[in-house]
C-alpha cells in the first residue's frame, strides 16, 4: 500500500481493491483528480487503517478474499450513517445490484466503469458532507448545554478558562470537560470520562469491549460489554451535537476500540 496522497484539502478516499492492476488504475484517477487515497486489499487491511484515519468515502470491490465487500459495506453503514460508500464490482446482474444498494451503498457501478461517472458520484458524496458539516458548524454554536456542561459536580457555576488554539481533542480529567478542536467544549459524564481517560493512557492501541468494562468496574459478560457499546455510541452523539465535530473514537471491527488525537489534561 503506498502512503495517501497529502493534499491537505483533499477528501480521503479508501480503495479496497484485490486486483493490483484495478487498484492501480483507480488510484492514478483519483489522484489526478485531487483525492487524497488510501488503497488496500482486503476488509482487515481497511479496518486497520480506519482505526487511525477518518474516510470520507469508501469505494469498495465485493469480490474480495476473506470478508466480503457486501458485509464491509453492511458494518461501515452501521456504524457511520453519513460515510459515502461506492460499490465498484464486477457482479453486474440486476438481483447484485440491489443487493449492493440494500446493504447500504450510494452507489453500484459494473466493471469496466466510465472513471467520469465515479468522479461525480464522489463530487456529490462529497458536496453532501460539506453540507453536513456546515449545518453541524451552524448548529453548534446554538447547542442549549446541559445541566452538567453548566453547573459543576457542587452544583455551582464554574468558571472555564478561555480556550486557546487545540490543534486536538482534550479531555480534563478532573472537570470532564471534553474540549474539541474547533474551540467547543461539552462536560461529559463520569463513565464517559472513565472510558476516554482508559482509552486516552492507551495511547492509541485497541481495547475490547471486554477489557474496557473490567477496567472501568462493570465485571464481565454480554450485558456490560453492552454498556459499553452505549456509553461509546452516546458519547459520539452527544459530542457531535454539541462541538460538531466528530470525536476520534473508532471502532476496529474484531477487536474493540480505540481512540487518537487526544490529550489528557490533569
Amino acid at each position: 500500500m503506498r502512503a495517501p496522497y497529502t493534499d491537505p484539502c483533499a477528501m480521503t478516499v479508501f480503495l479496497v481493491e484485490d486486483d493490483d492492476i484495478v487498484r492501480a488504475a483507480l488510484r492514478f484517477v483519483l489522484e489526478q483528480n485531487h483525492y487524497a487515497v488510501t488503497d488496500v486489499r482486503s476488509a482487515a487491511a481497511l479496518y486497520r487503517e480506519l482505526a487511525v484515519q477518518a474516510a470520507g468515502t469508501v469505494v469498495l470491490d465485493i469480490g474480495l478474499e476473506g470478508e466480503s465487500g457486501l458485509s464491509i459495506c453492511e458494518y461501515l453503514r452501521a456504524h457511520n450513517p453519513h460515510i459515502g460508500i461506492v460499490f465498484v464490482t464486477g457482479m453486474d446482474s440486476p438481483d447484485d445490484r440491489l443487493r449492493g444498494l440494500s446493504c447500504g451503498a450510494d452507489a453500484y457501478l459494473t466493471k469496466p466503469i466510465d472513471s467520469r461517472e465515479l468522479l461525480l458520484i464522489l463530487a456529490r458524496l462529497r458536496d453532501r458532507e460539506q453540507a453536513r458539516q456546515a449545518e453541524l458548524a451552524k448548529l453548534a454554536p446554538m447547542a442549549i448545554p446541559s445541566t452538567d456542561a453548566i453547573l459543576g459536580d457542587n452544583g455551582l457555576n464554574e468558571a472555564e478558562p478561555p480556550p486557546s488554539t487545540p490543534t486536538g481533542w482534550t479531555l480534563c480529567g478532573a472537570s470532564g470537560l471534553l474540549r474539541a478542536p474547533n474551540g467547543t467544549a461539552r462536560r461529559i459524564s463520569s463513565n464517559e470520562r472513565a472510558l476516554l481517560m482508559i482509552l486516552g493512557q492507551a495511547q492509541g492501541e485497541t481495547m475490547s469491549a471486554q477489557t474496557l468494562a473490567q477496567a472501568m468496574n462493570f465485571g464481565d459478560g454480554a450485558s456490560h460489554r453492552h454498556r459499553i457499546e452505549v456509553i461509546i455510541s452516546r458519547l459520539h452523539r452527544n459530542v457531535e451535537q454539541s462541538t460538531g465535530m466528530h470525536l476520534p473514537l473508532m471502532s476496529v471491527r474484531g477487536s474493540g476500540y480505540c481512540v487518537r488525537d487526544l490529550l489528557l489534561a490533569p
